[in-house]
């Protein structure tokens, strides 16, 4: 499938990548959640952060209301530059992101973790798709050592190395993914 945009691409993730049950009812297994952030980064050029959002098309007026409504977090940025950058890339923040690859309702970094099942501290322990968790921050596993962030402005998604990052937690979103047969690899 050929995309144009980001919101094309994000209406694809949103209407793929998951499993129904016998019933017809739609649940994501941890293999899902993992395609759905690895595409989300394989198309990063499509997304950017902007703090408070969960997978709008950005422009000047969204960039504007998100300014107005959180004032402390964009005190002394460079708002033009958000905008600039920004404008036409499907935005979101660490738990806008998160919550929404697992299809899940709105919270921030400390109420997912917290909703989450399995949380240890012992971070080579984590199952691939787990959630991992710093304070203010939050990122996906998704398998072989590896997670995907975001995490400010003037910036897109990011696959880094779980080890060389703070991470303080990780924890299995139980509620939202069906782990069956996820390792720690």
């Amino acid at each position: 499938m050929q995309y144009n945009d980001g919101a094309s691409h994000w209406a694809f993730i949103k209407a793929n990548f998951y499993h129904r049950d016998d019933q017809g009812n739609k649940y994501l297994t941890y293999e899902d959640v993992i395609k759905r952030a690895m595409q989300m980064y394989v198309h990063r050029d499509w997304y950017a952060y902007l703090y408070g959002c969960d997978g709008q098309v950005c422009n000047d007026a969204l960039v504007d209301r998100q300014v107005a409504k959180y004032p402390s977090h964009f005190k002394g940025k460079d708002i033009q530059a958000i905008k600039d950058y920004s404008r036409g890339k499907v935005v979101f923040d660490c738990s806008g992101f998160v919550h929404s690859i697992y299809d899940a309702p709105d919270k921030n970094a400390a109420g997912i973790i917290g909703d989450c099942e399995n949380v240890t501290s012992d971070l080579a322990s984590g199952v691939e798709a787990s959630v991992l968790y710093k304070k203010g921050h939050i990122g996906q596993d998704v398998g072989h050592g590896c997670f995907i962030h975001i995490a400010s402005e003037l910036q897109t998604f990011r696959l880094e190395v779980i080890r060389e990052y703070n991470w303080q937690k990780s924890g299995m979103w139980i509620k939202y993914c069906d782990y069956s047969g996820a390792t720690n690899d």
